[in-house]
């Protein structure tokens, strides 16, 4: 009777330690599975956040590139531009009268050039630079020419004779020879007159406008 009593007392206390070894392990399973799935969530989330980063930053190299590739375009179409009109303007002669007229070019040039920094040297863009110099002159001295003043005039044709000049050197003469209608602007830079530091930098420009990103 004693050892039934004694049972009977302990059967609560052993329901109590059941319950509470149940609550902890729950909790303890329960805290468990919480970390895991937050582990796993703040994983994805991180993942997601670094695949946003990389598109980010992919999308921020293709528009660099694309810009690059862009403003030597441009500064590729100036420069033809000017050398055909140069060309044209002085074959021209006597006949020149009235046919002059400012060129079209990028008047944020200085931007446009430093922006091809990562693909030429210093000295090239230097190049490029002292171009933009004589076309921006020659732009003024069309703009301020007083028609009936031969001196602009002859300033003028010697702007034209200075770009050419500077592309060719004394070769520039030989360049005048040619029939200009049937040339190319590859033709014009790719050739045994010209100075062998602009060849580099306008074949290194077409090829810039040709990559592919």
């Amino acid at each position: 009777m004693f050892h039934e009593l004694a049972i009977t007392l302990r059967d609560p206390i052993l329901m109590d330690i059941i319950s509470a070894i149940a609550i902890i392990t729950g909790s303890i399973l329960g805290a468990t599975c919480s970390w895991i799935i937050t582990k796993k969530a703040l994983c994805k989330n991180e993942e997601i956040q670094n695949r946003i980063a990389e598109q980010g930053r992919n999308q921020a190299k293709e528009k660099q590139f694309d810009t690059v590739k862009e403003n030597a375009a441009i500064i590729r179409l100036d420069i033809c531009t000017v050398l055909f009109q140069s060309i044209k303007t002085l074959r021209m002669a006597e006949n020149y009268r009235g046919k002059l007229y400012t060129i079209p070019m990028n008047h944020d040039y200085s931007r446009v050039v430093a922006s091809l920094q990562k693909c030429f040297e210093l000295r090239e863009i230097s190049y490029i630079y002292q171009l933009y110099g004589i076309i921006e002159k020659l732009n003024y001295d069309i703009k301020n020419l007083k028609y009936f003043n031969d001196e602009d005039y002859k300033l003028i044709i010697m702007d034209y004779e200075i770009f050419l000049q500077s592309l060719y050197a004394d070769n520039y003469t030989e360049i005048l020879k040619l029939t200009i209608e049937n040339v190319s602007y590859d033709e014009l830079w790719n050739n045994e007159y010209i100075k062998l530091g602009y060849k580099n930098v306008l074949d290194k420009l077409n090829k810039v406008c040709d990559l592919k990103y």
